[in-house]
């Protein structure tokens, strides 16, 4: 059986952000990844979106640097110009 792809959504420019991010990276780190393929999506101050293995680590926040290795900046372009090759499944 195929991993259910989990997009984790976290930050934003919300005075809860670093909440956000710890609630998330301890979620991704946490989650059973035998059964999911976990995708971080964060959201600077900025409101940038950015993607990538880096974020799973909550030394990345510290200060944030999107330039670090493992991060790709502005995917909102790409999530809301390219339709999801499946369906949303809500949980």
């Amino acid at each position: 059986m195929a991993k259910v792809q989990l997009g984790v959504i976290f930050g934003s420019r919300s005075c809860e952000r670093e909440v956000s991010i710890i609630s998330a990276v301890q979620l991704m780190n946490h989650v059973d990844s035998e059964k999911y393929d976990v995708i971080p999506v964060y959201i600077g101050e900025n409101g940038v979106w950015y993607t990538g293995n880096a974020l799973r680590r909550i030394e990345t926040y510290t200060p944030f640097d999107p330039n670090k290795a493992g991060i790709d900046a502005q995917i909102r372009r790409h999530l809301l110009t390219k339709r999801a090759s499946k369906p949303l499944r809500w949980m």
